[in-house]
């Protein structure tokens, strides 16, 4: 038994060597040949130059591609001598009785179930055809799969989910389940996701902020590297992320609805249906046009609720008595999650966040990409516990609120593309806990003593991540690059000015 078991093995393994180590192979050679080519002396050799670095970088990704296909066949091995032996077990007793079929048959049964279930983790490869990315978001099918495969599979689909949890540390299992919400293909927004996680997740919620976001990172790197999903990128960037196979997303959908994470209707499409049990809701649209959250706030079961999260509602709405039995609500995102910029939202105003002391636990507050929103109330300064603001692309906002240095936990701002802005608070100086602070607006303005200049930042000892939005002659100047020296020296590194 043992040395069939070897003899298996070591011909599987074999015939991976024999299909993919020439091919790495080549892959090394060509990358050093190219990387050897010598470009002459001559006015523009940096343009040649950065062409043959260019080339080294494609060959050096489609060689680690082949390293993660290896590693799949890997698994592919290992389940097939496993089947083979217990084939050979099965075969080696002769005919069997009725009441023992049933009992040499089962084993059988399980390893050909596992070998199925690696079409889970089956490396896909993205069509460039411009229409499959197309996917609407109205629930009219878009995961018609999910309801396909629950029929097709003998289980309903729980040998799939087991094989998908079976070597997913507990916090993975425990930050998956948020892909449910999202259709099948779709990009989801890097940034987006994780500031999801951050402010939402039990046990992200119980660390020191960087060291959540760490963790955070080490997962989405764990599920990449697994192929459950796939990191999307824009001219090398990493932008987005996305389940791309059609068995991960009906395995994690289930996972998601066995663990009462959303409301999900036949299909497998995230509804807006308020439950006792219920934590989560989407905001999906709706074929009758009814409000978001209009006329729900009644349900019972509010009190357990802790994210209101916009999937596919092109006009969020909430009512303020909402909020009156939604006291623990941790998490607002009514803006995009999407990457494309084919999504309209609009919201008729934030009076919801008047005067709301029941959102005491908020902790992320997102309007990304999100029209007419004019301005901020001032009650959004009273929320002393949130840790993220995203107004990213609010192409409407002309002031955001003076008092927002009230908001001390603060560590996530981003303020890009908010183009009719045309001064900074002062009270983002005292956002001592600022990680992440994105478009921030250097421009003269008429009245200084109330704004934020660049070099007022200089206290913020924590913030790890600054883009700036330059619209002064004389930037940089000698206190800009002095601001700059600082910065550099809170981190740590050599200084370049």
């Amino acid at each position: 038994m043992a040395s069939s078991s070897s003899s298996s093995k070591g011909r599987y393994h074999a015939d991976r060597t024999i299909f993919i180590r020439p091919i790495m192979d080549s892959l090394s050679n060509l990358e050093l040949q190219v990387s050897s080519y010598q470009v002459s002396d001559i006015d523009d050799r940096d343009q040649p130059h950065n062409q043959v670095k260019k080339l080294c970088r494609e060959l050096t990704y489609i060689r680690s591609a082949f390293l993660k296909l290896d590693s799949f066949g890997s698994h592919v091995g290992d389940r097939l001598s496993q089947l083979e032996n217990c084939v050979n077990d099965v075969l080696k007793g002769g005919p069997a009785s009725a009441d023992h079929i049933q009992s040499e048959l089962h084993p059988l049964a399980s390893k050909i179930a596992d070998l199925k279930a690696l079409l889970l983790l089956l490396p896909q490869v993205s069509s460039s055809r411009p229409h499959t990315n197309k996917i609407e978001l109205t629930n009219n099918g878009i995961y018609s799969h999910n309801k396909l495969f629950e029929q097709t599979t003998d289980d309903g689909g729980s040998s799939l989910q087991e094989e998908l949890l079976a070597d997913l540390n507990d916090l993975a299992k425990q930050l998956l389940p948020y892909f449910a919400a999202f259709p099948l293909g779709k990009v989801i927004s890097k940034r987006v996701l994780k500031n999801w996680w951050l402010g939402d997740a039990e046990a992200l919620l119980r660390l020191p902020p960087d060291e959540a976001e760490n963790k955070a990172d080490r997962v989405l790197e764990d599920l990449v590297s697994r192929c459950v999903i796939e990191a999307v990128r824009k001219q090398r960037r990493l932008v987005g992320f996305r389940i791309s196979h059609r068995w991960v997303h009906f395995a994690v959908v289930r996972f998601a609805e066995s663990q009462k994470f959303f409301a999900f209707d036949s299909m497998g499409n995230p509804t807006m249906e308020l439950q006792t049990w219920l934590q989560r809701v989407c905001l999906v649209q709706t074929k009758d046009g009814r409000p978001s959250l209009g006329n729900n706030y009644s349900n019972a079961g509010l009190d357990k609720l802790v994210t209101v999260f916009n999937i596919g509602e092109p006009y969020p709405y909430i009512k303020p008595e909402f909020f009156s039995k939604a006291k623990g609500i941790r998490v607002i995102s009514l803006g995009k999650w999407q990457i494309s910029n084919d999504c309209h939202i609009e919201v008729e105003s934030t009076e919801f966040l008047k005067g709301r002391k029941s959102l005491r636990d908020l902790r992320l507050f997102s309007l990304r990409g999100v029209s007419r929103v004019f301005e901020l109330p001032d009650a959004l300064c009273n929320l002393s516990s949130l840790t993220m603001l995203d107004l990213n692309a609010c192409h409407s906002l002309e002031e955001l609120p003076a008092g927002i240095g009230s908001l001390k936990n603060l560590i996530y701002l981003d303020i890009s593309g908010c183009y009719l802005l045309e001064k900074m608070p002062k009270g983002l100086a005292s956002l001592y806990e600022l990680r992440v602070l994105k478009g921030f607006l250097i421009i003269n303005s008429t009245n200084e003593s109330s704004s934020c200049k660049f070099k007022d930042l200089a206290g913020l000892k924590k913030l790890k991540k600054l883009s700036i939005n330059a619209n002064r002659r004389d930037f940089p100047g000698e206190d800009d690059l002095d601001t700059f020296r600082k910065f550099w020296l809170f981190h740590g590194e050599a200084n370049p000015y």
